[in-house]
């Protein structure tokens, strides 16, 4: 029983030295601050620990009996102590987590829109076509661009254009799914990664997001006018086997074809074809029109349409 005693003395001591090795790693990269300073006073709480049970083993003995009957409620004072620098320290711990945390997220937010900016967008294309070649799966995106943006802030300020902008973005989050990727790509412009979709997938979600904008009143505060109308032009662009060593590849198609919906007229959706189709449906954006409609093309139609013209 003696032995067994002083072993497992030895094992508890042992074990706080070894769990001191990278507190005193932590103290030396740690900058000077009260969290240092805490982590300090925690290796001084171990260092008496470990003291403490050397003269419990050592207070068994004649020498050092007196000592055994102050070994025991230091041990426990010195244990109480631990719990509640561990807790402090790990609050501080939470906290500065939970900052980190905060600063990622503005580091990769656009701060007017709320939405993904530009950086987290260029990183997450060439993530999500790398995992769209791993597993085979499709892989588009839209470039969308608010039509005539800059009468808006002419006409109404740019008060006006920023909230215009912000409302457009959170309309757009709610007509995305939960995986699309939306972030704003510059200035009056928005990009969205749409895994798992094809071209003609993409092209029909497109369309419902151009109906609903153009379909929408945006509320404004703080000037005269009380609601702006805005519509929307819609690139499409699909992953081609041929965009495996340029990642941008597919964002210059999606900027391509949101050039030729806006040269075309504005307000609809022009899909890049991957491959040419036997019978090209011609539709004209131009046409009046009733009520909302598909203006749905693909960039061979649009070619054949000016052409006729």
């Amino acid at each position: 029983m003696e032995l067994l005693r002083e072993a497992m003395i030895i094992a508890a001591a042992s074990l706080l030295l070894v769990a001191l090795l990278p507190v005193r790693r932590l103290l030396a990269e740690l900058p000077e601050g009260s969290c240092r300073r805490g982590w300090y006073w925690l290796s001084a709480l171990l260092v008496t620990m470990i003291g403490s049970y050397l003269v419990y083993a050592l207070s068994q003995s004649g020498p050092l009996q007196i000592a055994h009957e102050l070994v025991i409620p230091l041990l426990l004072l010195c244990g109480s102590w631990f719990i509640l620098m561990v807790s402090q320290l790990s609050a501080a711990g939470i906290s500065t987590l939970n900052r980190l945390v905060l600063l990622e997220r503005e580091c990769v937010t656009d701060p007017l829109t709320g939405i993904y900016n530009r950086r987290y967008l260029d990183v997450q294309l060439g993530v999500e076509q790398k995992r769209a070649q791993r597993n085979k799966h499709p892989l588009s995106m839209m470039l969308l661009d608010i039509d005539h943006f800059k009468n808006v802030n002419d006409q109404h300020g740019h008060q006006v254009g920023d909230q215009v902008l912000s409302m457009v973005a959170q309309t757009i989050m709610h007509y995305s799914r939960s995986n699309d990727i939306v972030a704003r790509f510059g200035g009056e412009e928005i990009a969205i990664i749409v895994p798992n979709a094809n071209l003609q997938q993409t092209q029909k979600q497109a369309e419902r997001l151009r109906q609903a904008i153009a379909q929408s009143a945006m509320p404004v505060t703080g000037l005269a006018v009380e609601q702006v109308n805005v519509t929307v032009s819609i690139g499409v662009a699909e992953l081609d086997n041929c965009d495996l060593s340029e990642p941008q590849a597919m964002l210059g198609r999606a900027d391509s074809a949101l050039y030729q919906a806006k040269s075309a007229g504005r307000n609809q959706v022009v899909g890049q074809a991957l491959l040419p189709r036997k019978e090209p449906v011609l539709v004209d954006p131009l046409l009046p029109q009733t009520e909302p409609v598909s203006r749905v093309i693909q960039i061979d139609d649009w070619r054949m349409l000016r052409s006729a013209r």
